[in-house]
């Protein structure tokens, strides 16, 4: 880039969250192929999830992926998740085909060049994702001051940092517990030398013991009510996720006690009423088969009207199926959107997409149906606005 267009572009203040594999050459000195499979499908995760968080891939390079968000703190949500994500797929792989990520979350200033950032706010992520552990994430000030009593998270004060060609400190944390899950912890480094330094820290501790022990108490009351507000906020979400799949288990009942009786009608015979329960109460969650379980990634396409022939396609879609509650979604550019459903015995799946457009905001959903066969789930249906046609196609994998 020139002088001349470094001056004129266009700057702006957005959170960078820079992801890097732990031990990359090793899987390429092993099996180059089976590494870059891997990484692909990894990066799927990254993708999928930042989505959900408002967040964009911006530039991935060798083993490295780069992701924009314009929240601080839905950055640090997306980065937990994906943490979390990479590890429950790790799993089902064999520990040698087990990828982990450091991943560094910066809030800075960055040059805009077309769909790419640049500059000293990108350099700042890589650069601290050098001192996460392997699975965890680092963040640095910047970012800790914007999230502080946001969320339910435990903090690693890891101090003011050098980092090379950075040119300053940089005040670095690391998170050592997500909710009630535990994180990679860094090392603690070694204190500097000298009389002076080393009696420094107990003055300062003695400060705070008699002069700020009042405002300590009041401060760790604050953040115990913080951490209880989220707990609930989480705990009710997964209420109303509960309550969402046994409604759509129900409806799903319905259905089928309909189809029964309109296929015993037009064979000429007199359906039997089903016990009562097998219509009014769905069969919990819990107690569905787990024979289709896993994780199966594709596409999904919508079409308008008969004239348009070419569909609208979403690469990168990921839907879930466990113990026969299927959840899922993707995002990008354009919009994001997620589906949740139920599967059950016989593979059949009913469920219900929720999307937004980023540009304009305006939602939209649709009901589901499709089927779980072997390797391959696919689903269909129509959008309540618009009645456009959707179809997913998607496989079992990683």
């Amino acid at each position: 880039m020139s002088v001349e267009s470094a001056d004129t572009a266009q700057r702006k203040l957005t959170t960078i969250l820079c992801a890097d594999v732990a031990g990359y050459s090793r899987y390429m000195a092993r099996d180059e192929e089976l590494a870059l499979r891997l990484l692909r499908a990894h990066r799927e995760i990254f993708a999928s999830v930042s989505g959900l968080h408002g967040g964009r891939i911006f530039n991935t390079g060798g083993d490295s992926i780069l992701c924009e968000f314009a929240s601080p703190v839905e950055a640090v949500r997306a980065a937990t998740e994906i943490q979390q994500a990479v590890e429950s797929r790790n799993t089902s792989l064999p520990e040698d085909d087990r990828m982990r990520f450091r991943i560094g979350i910066n809030l800075g200033d960055v040059l805009v060049h077309g769909e790419d950032l640049l500059g000293d706010g990108v350099n700042v992520a890589a650069r601290i994702q050098t001192a996460a552990p392997v699975g965890g994430i680092s963040l640095s000030g910047s970012v800790h001051d914007q999230i502080t009593g946001k969320l339910n998270l435990g903090f690693q004060e890891l101090g003011a940092r050098e980092f090379k060609n950075l040119g300053r400190a940089i005040r670095t944390f690391t998170i050592v517990q997500a909710g009630e899950r535990p994180l990679p912890r860094s090392e603690p480094t070694a204190p500097s030398a000298g009389p002076l330094r080393a009696r420094w820290p107990w003055v300062v501790a003695a400060a705070l013991v008699l002069g700020l022990g009042g405002a300590g108490f009041y401060w760790w009351q604050g953040e115990r009510e913080t951490s209880r507000v989220e707990a609930e906020r989480q705990k009710a979400e997964q209420d109303r996720i509960k309550a969402e799949v046994e409604r759509l288990a129900a409806e799903e009942a319905k259905r089928k006690a309909a189809r029964d009786a309109a296929a015993a009608r037009q064979a000429g015979t007199v359906p039997q009423a089903p016990p009562p329960a097998a219509v009014t109460t769905p069969r919990p969650p819990t107690e569905v088969v787990t024979k289709f379980d896993g994780v199966f990634n594709g596409r999904m396409c919508t079409t308008g009207s008969q004239q348009e022939t070419t569909p609208r396609c979403v690469p990168a879609v990921r839907v879930s199926i466990n113990r026969g509650v299927a959840t899922g979604g993707w995002g990008g550019n354009a919009g994001n959107g997620r589906f949740h459903g139920t599967v059950d015995g016989d593979g059949r799946v009913t469920g219900q997409m929720d999307t937004q457009d980023n540009s304009s905001g305006r939602t939209n959903t649709a009901q589901l149906t499709g089927t779980v066969s072997g390797d391959q789930l696919t689903l269909a249906g129509t959008f309540d606005k618009g009645g456009r046609r959707i179809t997913f196609e998607l496989r079992r994998g990683p």
